[in-house]
């Protein structure tokens, strides 16, 4: 059938993602047991690094209203949608 094709490129897909997410895991926990010391001498820097991050994956981009309040904007959408 013409269904079958597709459904092993996806499980295909779908086995090499989980084979390179066991992999990278693997390495990762490699590197972590052999070198902790040093990891734990990054941490600080990864904390003030993921500050930005969060900032802006919090705040969706600053992509904020005009000032106005939700509950003013959501009405204010609401009337303009309705005739």
């Amino acid at each position: 059938m013409a269904g079958e094709p597709m459904t092993a490129q996806i499980l295909g897909r779908s086995f090499l993602i989980l084979l390179a997410t066991a992999i990278a895991a693997g390495v990762a926990f490699y590197v972590l047991r052999e070198h902790w010391a040093h990891a734990l001498g990054f941490a600080p820097y990864l904390l003030f690094l993921a500050c930005p991050f969060m900032h802006l994956f919090m705040h969706h981009g600053h992509k904020h209203s005009d000032g106005e309040s939700g509950v003013k904007a959501a009405k204010k959408q609401h009337s303009a949608g309705c005739h």
